[in-house]
């Protein structure tokens, strides 16, 4: 091609600027659409909106699965030409691509009002709970912006439609809620991997190139040793450590902390490793993420989140101690005056309780004595009586709790006693009721939130390789595919040369360390294969090439294994041309 414009006066000192565009499109029309787009760029001096920045993707291959995590540099991006509403921070969310070639041309596959390719399909998208979702007003050639819907924001996502020895291309995109009102569409980040005529790859920040396969014969994961254990506290909410990465975990014991007397009404949580002299090194410190969300930094190849429970009674929990003899049913319900104050800290609520018979307790209506009863209700945490009014049917006045009873109980808030529970006792259906006696004990099982005390303990071990696993599984080694016939799915597209590319078949479920030796039918001696990998790669590839740098020939063929102390293996494989 030859480019020419001007002629331009250029007098001795004087600069010139010029600009240049090479403009694409499937046709003729969709070109002019392309340069139009072109020019209106140009117009804008070049000022235009910008997409997020990008996210740093790391990717984990798995045995039928890739897990990815990428970081949340991303959604702190700002753009001074985003909507003034957003404050020029106009993150929206995250779209993951996934690919078996490096340009992603078989997810370019969302077309226009004209048919012609314009979006990329992801496999996975998550997105800020904001309001923003659905597709954006302004459409493309008939083709609209999906932002997504509204399902909160994940930074790692492990994706299990792959197959074993495939190669996988996958990017990680952040991208913005665009300026309907100006016409500014939403943009997404670029998404590049480079691979030259050699094959050599080279990827950007967000992408990356990974092959599943299963581990080594003897691989044991990483695992934590009895789970999160509890220290002390009361809280009931779940605490869920998530292995992210297997090959980052190590040998290590860690502490979790809670606190919601630091900041007023506010709970925070700390994670901390223990040293071995059991001093404390802080991983992260008052984090405030309380509803599952992965929003915590990532550790040793590990994230931790917490759920936290909100105060509400819990039915499967709350049961009769054993031993009890009675049979009667209860039901508890919290009194209105505590629904607007569960996020604040008060000194005796929520809290869990038991109800013993056989005791003699007193009935109060309010701070107003009444009578005598059974039984007494005590707060199992602060390890004291509560005070609790028994209301019984008029016709059965006999203080004594049985059903068709109901208690309120009473905490003492200022100087006003508050109603707290209402418990309602009631017979089983079909059968004659046992009523409450000595030794009977109801639990009241209440969720509580994480409060100051709670403190959890775990220990972790790294993922490790067992010659006596190995020697265990010897007999899982195997070949695919076999038979081997003309092509294997995982084999790449020649995309820059001509010809037919590799064959490729992969020896699987190998130890870690072992020799493969490959025999023709007759014992000839075809090729010898050194297998040493890291415990969680328990696969060889083998081109189907010779010693002698030939093309394998059709045919049977045997292979032997040998793993040393974790034994020997012999099998067979066929190639069918």
């Amino acid at each position: 091609f030859l480019f020419g414009s001007g002629p331009f006066i250029m007098p001795p000192g004087h600069t010139e600027r010029f600009s240049l565009a090479l403009v694409f499109g499937e046709n003729l029309d969709d070109l002019k659409r392309n340069k139009a787009v072109v020019q209106d760029i140009y117009n804008a001096n070049y000022n235009f909106a910008r997409p997020p920045i990008k996210p740093k993707l790391t990717v984990v291959p798995g045995d039928g699965k890739v897990t990815l995590y990428w970081d949340d540099a991303a959604e702190s991006s700002y753009d001074e030409f985003a909507d003034p509403a957003t404050g020029g921070y106009d993150f929206e969310g995250y779209r993951i691509y996934r690919s078996s070639e490096e340009a992603f041309t078989d997810t370019y596959v969302i077309t226009n009002g004209y048919g012609e390719a314009t979006f990329y399909e992801p496999i996975a998208h998550f997105d800020l709970q904001d309001g923003v979702k659905g597709f954006f007003d302004v459409d493309v050639d008939g083709v609209k912006f999906y932002l997504g819907s509204d399902n909160g924001l994940q930074h790692s996502y492990v994706d299990t439609d792959v197959i074993n020895g495939k190669t996988y291309y996958y990017a990680v995109v952040s991208y913005d809620r665009g300026w309907a009102q100006k016409f500014i569409l939403p943009s997404e980040c670029t998404k590049t991997i480079f691979k030259n005529v050699y094959g050599d790859v080279t990827t950007d920040k967000n992408t990356a190139v990974v092959i599943p396969n299963a581990p080594a014969a003897g691989y044991l994961p990483p695992e934590t040793a009895d789970g999160i254990v509890k220290l002390s506290g009361w809280g009931s909410g779940d605490i869920l450590l998530d292995f992210i990465d297997p090959r980052l975990v190590t040998d290590a014991e860690y502490l979790i902390t809670f606190d919601d007397t630091t900041h007023k009404d506010t709970l925070v949580y700390s994670l901390f490793e223990l040293t071995t002299n059991y001093d404390t090194i802080p991983v992260f410190k008052e984090s405030s993420a309380l509803k599952g969300e992965d929003s915590n930094p990532m550790f040793n190849g590990m994230q931790l989140r917490i759920k936290n429970d909100a105060v509400k009674y819990n039915d499967s929990l709350s049961v009769w101690k054993n031993g009890s003899q009675t049979n009667l049913g209860f039901h508890v319900e919290m009194r209105d005056y505590w629904l607007d104050k569960l996020d604040k800290r008060i000194e005796g609520f929520p809290t869990r309780y038991e109800i013993r018979f056989g005791v003699t307790g007193s009935s109060y209506l309010m701070s107003s004595y009444q009578h005598e009863t059974n039984f007494q209700v005590w707060d199992v945490i602060a390890n004291k009586q509560v005070r609790v009014y028994l209301r019984e049917p008029d016709y059965q006045l006999d203080s004594l709790l049985t059903d068709r009873d109901y208690i309120l109980l009473y905490l003492q808030n200022g100087r006003i006693f508050r109603e707290t529970w209402k418990i309602t006792f009631f017979s089983p259906e079909g059968v004659e009721s046992i009523q409450p006696g000595l030794g009977d004990t109801a639990i009241i099982a209440i969720d509580l939130p994480f409060r100051s005390g709670d403190i959890f303990n775990f220990k972790t071990f790294a993922a490790s390789d067992s010659p006596q696993l190995a020697k265990d599984k010897i007999k899982q080694i195997a070949v695919v595919p076999n038979p081997y016939v003309a092509a294997a799915p995982w084999e790449p597209r020649r995309m820059l040369a001509s010809g037919r590319g590799e064959r490729l078949i992969n020896f699987i479920h190998l130890p870690s360390i072992c020799t493969i030796r490959i025999y023709t039918m007759s014992g000839d001696h075809v090729k010898t294969i050194f297998h040493n990998s890291s415990a969680d790669d328990g696969a060889e590839t083998w081109n189907l090439t010779t010693k002698d740098g030939l093309d394998l020939a059709a045919g049977v063929y045997f292979y032997h294994v040998d793993a040393g102390a974790s034994g020997e293996f012999t099998g067979k494989f066929a190639v069918i041309k």
